[in-house]
């Protein structure tokens, strides 16, 4: 038992995770990883409430209110994995994943928390979004007209600016189908291109065709389309239409 007891001590000391021990709202134990997340030694912690690690802009009570679920989670499962701000000894903001067990018939409630620092996943996270959002923006305001399609050829998305140059509403750019507005002699010519572009990862094809606009006129559209199926940020073709003729009867 001792040897086993000793293994397991072992292990908890050298992952490379913060380890607590909550007896109550009072850290009673935790491993030497916890100078690595928090910035606090062994001895600073033990004794603390662990309210001390939360975020400085949380009150008592919404520090109550936040680790309710959880609580919760623990007395129904017995387990709670979850992600918050915590507060470094140097004052930084840090987003930790947590994981906490209850151990059973324990009074004081014991429960072990296992604690990993994601603050560079969750950064780069929100850079990439801010990224996407802008270039989003760039596209959805841009005056050239961009399409994506998926893999089977349906519309995944259409900047706005092919409904201010069509004149379309919005139950009209709701449709899934590429050639819809495209006229009747050119649709063959535009699904073989199509067809032709979806066969090759990175091709590009320049085409001209004929698409219907609000008043019923066909206006003569210069494509480049590209195939982006191997790209993780595209999987899809996409296609720009820099040049559009004026309505022609």
């Amino acid at each position: 038992l001792r040897d086993s007891e000793e293994l397991y001590s072992a292990l908890v000391r050298n992952i490379s995770d913060a380890v607590f021990l909550l007896r109550g709202d009072t850290i009673a134990w935790c491993n030497d990883k916890v100078k690595e997340v928090y910035g606090y030694t062994r001895d600073e912690l033990l004794g603390q409430k662990a309210s001390l690690l939360y975020s400085g802009d949380v009150e008592p009570l919404a520090f109550a209110q936040e680790i309710a679920p959880a609580i919760a989670a623990m007395e129904k499962r017995g387990t709670f994995h979850g992600m918050s701000k915590f507060l470094r000894k140097d004052g930084v903001i840090s987003f930790f994943e947590y994981s906490l067990s209850r151990i059973p018939d324990r009074y004081p409630v014991e429960i072990i928390g296992v604690v990993r620092d994601v603050t560079e996943r969750v950064r780069a996270e929100e850079q990439l979004r801010h990224s996407e959002e802008y270039y989003r923006a760039l596209i959805d305001n841009a005056q050239d007209v961009t399409v994506v399609l998926n893999g089977d050829g349906t519309i995944r998305y259409e900047s706005p600016s092919l409904a201010r140059v069509l004149g379309l509403n919005s139950s009209e750019q709701r449709r899934s189908n590429p050639f819809e507005l495209v006229h009747p002699d050119d649709v063959a010519a535009a699904s073989q291109s199509l067809a032709e572009l979806m066969k090759t990862p990175g091709a590009t094809t320049h085409e001209e065709m004929r698409v219907k606009d609000e008043e019923g006129s066909w206006r003569i559209l210069e494509i480049v389309g590209q195939n982006l199926s191997d790209n993780p940020a595209g999987k899809g073709i996409v296609a720009n239409f820099p040049g559009i003729t004026e309505p022609n009867q």
